[in-house]
């Protein structure tokens, strides 16, 4: 398929620099009769424009129609592994601005997307958490340590609704030239908390009762 495809495009080339060809050498040929007795530097440039105006439709054609579909199919399926994904996925700008939020997110915190998009992130933090967060980076764009971005930690969260709730949080940075931005994953582990607590009480009671038991019997004895 791949081998069809670049003979086609091969032919589509040579076909359009034969059209380049032909159109400019029947430009010059009218320039010549039109333009006789003009300037040679005017005839240069009427024929440099004349050629400009043809090039770009083909190289539109051939090289930036092909990069921008290509940039906006790689961004539908960037989108579409989000949308998709079974955790929690926001995208923050350097200002901590959310830019992007998949629907996993949006369920485990209670927002539309028009909600939180183009909001502070803090909307999603209790406090003091919220007031510490935009400080915390500033400090590490200043080039200062971060003790979120790269580890996973559990941390505080804030639904819509108000409930406060803990999550598992992974923060990297994206750097795609001067762009940069932070993309987290996060995991609403309450759950598994709950049922870590359950059964840590659990052993305690169980505990609790053995050295009971033990007690009981040595008094018995």
């Amino acid at each position: 398929m791949s081998t069809l495809s670049d003979r086609r495009s091969l032919r589509l080339l040579a076909a359009l620099l034969a059209i380049i060809f032909a159109a400019e050498l029947l430009a010059m040929v009218l320039l010549e009769r039109t333009l006789a007795h003009a300037p040679h530097w005017l005839i240069a440039l009427v024929d440099a424009a004349i050629l400009t105006a043809i090039s770009l439709p083909v190289l539109w054609y051939l090289f930036v129609r092909p990069l921008r579909f290509t940039g906006d199919a790689e961004a539908r399926r960037i989108a579409a592994i989000m949308d998709a994904a079974a955790d929690g996925v926001i995208t923050i700008d350097p200002h901590g601005t959310v830019l992007s939020i998949n629907p996993a997110a949006q369920a485990m915190f209670g927002y539309r997307r028009d909600e939180i998009v183009g909001h502070n992130l803090t909307r999603l933090m209790p406090v003091p958490e919220s007031h510490e967060h935009d400080a915390h980076l500033a400090r590490y764009l200043a080039g200062g340590p971060s003790q979120v971005i790269g580890q996973r930690r559990v941390v505080r969260a804030l639904r819509k609704d108000g409930e406060v709730f803990a999550i598992e949080l992974s923060v990297n940075e994206i750097r795609v030239g001067a762009l940069r931005q932070f993309v987290g994953v996060l995991r609403d582990v309450t759950f598994q908390q709950r049922s870590e607590r359950q059964a840590r009480e659990c052993e305690a009671k169980f505990r609790a009762l053995v050295e009971y038991a033990g007690d009981a019997m040595f008094l018995v004895e």
